[in-house]
This record gives C-alpha cells, sequence and structure tokens, in this order.
C-alpha cells in the first residue's frame, strides 16, 4: 500500500470514528428524551420526593401509635371509674328475677 492510500484510509477511519461518536450522542440525546416521556407517563416519583413520604408516613404512624395507647389508657381509666349504665343493671335485675322464678 502506498502512503497515500495509507493516509485516505486513515482520514477514512477517523472519519468514521467521530460520525460514530456523534450518532452515539444523538442517539442517547434521543434515549434519554423518550425514557422521559415514558417514565412522566408512568408517574413516578423521584426518590427525594419517595423519601419525604415515606418520612412523613413514618412519623404519622408514630403518632397514632401515641394516639392510640393515650386513648386505650383513658379508656381503660374510664371503666373501672364509671358505674354500669341504666339499661345494663335493668337486664341484670331482670336475670335474677327470671333465675328465682
Amino acid at each position: 500500500m502506498s502512503q497515500q492510500q495509507n493516509k485516505k484510509l486513515d482520514d477514512l477511519l477517523q472519519s468514521f470514528a467521530e460520525n460514530a461518536k456523534q450518532i452515539k450522542q444523538e442517539v442517547d440525546g434521543v434515549g434519554r428524551v423518550i425514557l422521559d416521556s415514558q417514565l412522566k407517563k408512568m408517574d413516578i416519583v423521584t426518590r427525594e420526593e419517595f423519601e419525604t413520604l415515606k418520612a412523613m408516613v413514618i412519623t404519622l404512624h408514630q403518632k397514632l401509635d401515641r394516639l392510640e395507647t393515650q386513648i386505650e389508657t383513658q379508656l381503660g381509666t374510664n371503666h373501672t371509674n364509671q358505674k354500669m349504665p341504666e339499661t345494663a343493671n335493668a337486664v341484670d335485675k331482670h336475670t335474677t328475677d327470671s333465675a328465682g322464678e
């Protein structure tokens, strides 16, 4: 091969490499646009949004646990300090009267 042919071949390979690099960048850009478009259609949240909501749910769950405990404690206190309602007393009285018959 002559030196001129080698030069043409080198130029051709150089041009091919540059074109391949440019094509890759364009494909990457178009691929990114398509991917972003599809993700937006899927209504996916970002990691930051997910972590924020996760922290909120954990906090709310802890508050709910505390409130449930407070309610159970309050109900327990009320049950021991409360008299039986009149309807319950009437049912108990009726049951004992019937047992004696």
